[in-house]
């Protein structure tokens, strides 16, 4: 991968800084990444427990169980500057648990933090990100990381369009603001996807879009992702970003200020599931096509023999999810 870098000497750009209205629909945005910190202390009080095992059956009690998780009692060690952590699952419809995230304690300050991954976050109603929002605060605790998202499935946005807002100026904070650090990381045509960056962690805003499809293996989607990453190491994230995702999205820079009010996961989870299903069926046939005839040939031109010989009912493959395989009537 090749990097394009652009300038970040606070020159204004000759572009037109003209705010995206790419159709009158409301745009959606959801969370993607959280990770919260509450204090220990006032973790205390919800129940009387005399160690780590029984500080964990809490926690899962308390907080893990409403939002439909449980976790794995096999503590591990350390994490994040944390002494012990524990994997937090997720039952999936084939029965199996998915880890989704982990919690960790002891260190830091007698902090609990507690991280949800992407597949975690689409688990989570808007009912369960009150639930979040209510517990950080009756405990006292912060947001130290939230990314917000942003689909564009069909092509609305490109990543192109997005260093076109970049070179406009609308990345920056206002009119003569500097230009943040930016780079490309182009794909160079293999299908795999380009990536946009703005801004730093170390700054605590982080925004990147990325070509979602084809980081899943349809080298012709149109899907692009955009996700904004905040940090608390530079300012203090409100919880009410948990039920007003779209809102805070939309206002993290000018060229996002299109996004607004609503939120949906399903449209994303189905393209997703189809890319999962669609990729797999491309790949085996490009890996084992020309064998399966081979086989077709030694077995007498009899595809339920050769399907008998290669089939396996132990298990599904690993990146397949149930939910996308197309059942034919």
């Amino acid at each position: 991968n090749t990097v394009d870098p652009y300038s970040n000497t606070g020159e204004r750009s000759t572009g037109e800084r003209k705010i995206p209205n790419l159709t009158k629909e409301s745009k959606t945005a959801f969370i993607d990444f959280l990770t919260i910190v509450v204090p220990a202390r006032d973790m205390f009080r919800f129940d009387k427990f005399s160690g780590l095992e029984d500080f964990s059956h809490a926690l899962e009690y308390y907080f893990l169980k409403p939002l439909g998780f449980k976790y794995d009692d096999n503590m591990k060690g350390g994490r994040n500057g944390y002494k012990n952590h524990w994997k937090i699952l997720v039952k999936t419809s084939t029965g199996t648990a998915e880890t989704v995230g982990f919690f960790a304690f002891g260190g830091n300050n007698d902090t609990i933090c507690i991280t949800l991954t992407g597949t975690a976050c689409q688990c989570i109603d808007s009912e369960g990100y009150t639930f979040i929002k209510n517990f950080i605060q009756e405990l006292g605790g912060k947001i130290s990381r939230i990314d917000l998202t942003h689909d564009c499935l069909d092509g609305d946005v490109d990543i192109q369009q997005v260093r076109n807002w970049y070179e406009s100026g609308l990345f920056r904070s206002n009119a003569r603001g500097k230009y943040p650090n930016a780079q490309f990381i182009d794909d160079l045509g293999s299908g795999k996807g380009c990536t946009f960056y703005v801004g730093s962690r170390e700054s605590g805003k982080y925004f990147r879009a990325y070509e979602k499809g084809k980081q899943l293996g349809d080298v012709n989607s149109k899907w692009v992702r955009l996700e904004l990453e905040i940090l608390a190491n530079k300012r203090g994230i409100p919880y009410e970003i948990l039920e007003k995702q779209s809102e805070y999205l939309a206002g993290g820079y000018e060229c996002l200020s299109y996004l607004n009010i609503e939120q949906s996961k399903i449209a994303t989870q189905q393209k997703t599931e189809q890319i999962c299903y669609d990729h797999l069926e491309q790949y085996a046939k490009q890996s084992y096509g020309r064998f399966i005839e081979v086989m077709l040939m030694a077995w007498g031109g009899c595809p339920e023999l050769v399907v008998e010989r290669l089939r396996r009912d132990d298990a599904l493959p690993a990146r397949l999810i149930p939910a996308s395989i197309p059942i034919k009537q």
